[in-house]
């Protein structure tokens, strides 16, 4: 049996051992045993919106893969009279196996993989360990726009402000309306008082926050802690209208339902946001928040009876 866990980053080896991993190190571990098969395999990215996560004060992207796999005729594996290939896709959403997929070079697999492992070291605040594996995915694959965020994230974090702004540009050099680069870069020059700076990038930064589904998260945190919860609702509907697969905006839907006395629609959304929660700490937050949500309309239910 193995476990799906977004932030679980491993080796093909540590994945073996420990049945656990994201979407890359399962498919990885897909390709390892496909090609002790002889199997025709290779990575691919389904055409489907990054995944955004908001980790205090920055934001990160996550990129899904898959697997694709030939299973040839003699194989007896398929319905088709011809040799069948076979999409595995570990994310729990069978859709993604039917979007137009993009194959991955190995290069870029590699990038993914050391980009990955650095988002780790920084929520463990283990910067030096980041910035080598940020530098390894930059490496492998110069293009991997997400690689030169990951490199400012590190920088900004480790209090190399001028660092982090000359790699949040750097990336925008290769792609000037990258969504996260402009986020992360805003936040900076917003931090470093450079008002001038942020006024240079507000119109191509206007253009894309209206895609950036935690602005929309964002906004309706700042109506729920007012006490707006109706207002908070619009905002974390208009984030899921961009991505419907983030579970902090369920999370928003069910607090503000509950605080507004819905308590089945809370229960409702809490439901789902246990279900697309990113980590399986993620997922227990919810289970446990879940629990006592039960326990009490169980308690007010004998109540009124």
């Amino acid at each position: 049996m193995l476990s799906y866990d977004n932030r679980a980053t491993l080796t093909v080896s540590e994945a073996y051992q420990q049945r656990l991993g994201n979407c890359l190190t399962l498919s990885l571990l897909t390709q390892a045993i496909a090609d002790a098969w002889k199997l025709d395999v290779r990575l691919q990215q389904p055409d489907f919106p990054e995944l955004w996560e908001h980790r205090d004060d920055i934001y990160l992207v996550s990129q899904h893969v898959n697997v694709k796999i030939d299973i040839p005729r003699a194989y007896g594996i398929g319905e088709a009279a011809t040799d069948n290939a076979h999409t595995i896709d570990f994310s729990g959403n069978p859709s993604l196996r039917y979007l137009p997929q993009k194959s991955l070079s190995t290069e870029r697999v590699v990038a993914m993989f050391y980009n990955n492992r650095a988002a780790q070291a920084i929520a463990n605040k283990d910067f030096d360990s980041a910035y080598w594996l940020s530098k390894a995915a930059l490496t492998a694959d110069p293009g991997f726009i997400s690689g030169y965020a990951t490199l400012g994230v590190i920088y900004a974090r480790s209090g190399q402000l001028t660092q982090a702004n000359q790699a949040y540009r750097t990336g925008l050099a290769h792609q000037a309306d990258h969504p996260l680069l402009l986020a992360n870069l805003a936040i900076l020059l917003e931090r470093q008082g450079d008002s001038e700076a942020l006024a240079e990038i507000q119109p191509r930064l206007k253009k894309v926050i209206e895609t950036n589904p935690f602005h929309y998260h964002q906004q309706g945190e700042q109506a729920f802690k007012a006490g707006e919860y109706r207002t908070a609702l619009r905002y974390y509907e208009r984030g899921l209208k961009l991505s419907p697969y983030i579970h902090d905006l369920y999370f928003g839907l069910a607090k503000s339902y509950y605080a507004l006395g819905h308590t089945q629609k809370a229960k409702k959304y809490l439901e789902v946001a246990m279900e697309l929660g990113s980590s399986y700490a993620i997922q227990q937050k919810y289970r446990r928040k879940l629990q006592q949500l039960d326990s009490y309309t169980q308690t007010t239910a004998a109540l009124t009876q």
